[in-house]
């Protein structure tokens, strides 16, 4: 380089600048037990996510139900996926006290979970 061009190059400075979008979970809906109380493995229970919210960027959500003995919280998944929203169930198994979880992911993977005891 010419020398007055060296001189001016030590003065150069570059700038750059990112962006990053991060999506937030879905805000934590409800589960509804119809009917709320009976006998497992007798009744049968219609279990429903409701009340789930997102950005609209971040949807569909998908909606994974489980439930587990309250004496052992090991999870059985009972259905995964998008609409609909509402599960038909008759053969619960285990104590006669269950958990059941609801997970709401987003397309990015961000999730929120609920329970309820019946």
């Amino acid at each position: 380089l010419p020398r007055d061009n060296q001189r001016n190059q030590k003065y150069l400075s570059t700038f750059s600048q990112v962006t990053v979008s991060v999506s937030s979970p879905p805000s934590v809906g409800t589960i509804e037990l119809d009917p709320p109380t009976g006998s497992l493995v007798i009744t049968s229970f219609n279990v429903s996510a409701r009340n789930w919210n997102a950005n609209s960027k971040d949807l569909p959500l998908k909606y994974s139900f489980s439930y587990y003995p309250r004496s052992s919280p090991n999870a059985v998944t009972i259905i995964s996926g998008p609409q609909p929203l509402n599960y038909q169930k008759s053969l619960f198994w285990g104590s006669n006290e269950i958990v059941v979880v609801v997970v709401a992911t987003n397309v990015w993977g961000a999730s929120s979970t609920t329970s309820k005891f019946v």
